[in-house]
């Protein structure tokens, strides 16, 4: 302690005794106050991850459930392609097949007679 605040306590013991103590109920508050900086700015930092990470999640189940979505149309477009593909090779070389479709866009075989129902 420095010559000044040592005259000063001989002089006024009482109030020396009581501005000690006072600094250390003001450090202590100071302490205190600084935790609940410390405390307040932690927790604003983990609400704030939580909710950056349940949003990802959230973003990350919809992007599952359409990549799902996707691979199914793709194998049903597949199977599709499939068939026709096989229609195709039949076209080209099944006369059965030939002679189905000429039939329905109205064609016919020379002098055959074609049976319209009228109702």
């Amino acid at each position: 302690m420095s010559k000044a605040g040592t005259t000063y306590s001989d002089r006024y013991p009482a109030r020396a005794k009581s501005a000690r103590k006072s600094g250390a109920a003001a450090k202590s508050r100071t302490s205190l106050t600084r935790w609940m900086a410390l405390g307040v700015v932690a927790g604003t930092m983990s609400v704030l991850c939580f909710a950056v990470n349940i949003r990802a999640y959230v973003e990350l189940n919809r992007q599952a459930l359409e990549y799902r979505k996707l691979n199914s149309e793709i194998q049903q477009i597949n199977s599709m392609n499939v068939v026709l593909q096989e229609e195709i090779e039949n076209l080209k070389g099944d006369p059965k097949t030939i002679e189905r479709e000429a039939r329905k866009i109205g064609m016919s075989r020379p002098n055959e007679r074609i049976l319209v129902p009228m109702n």
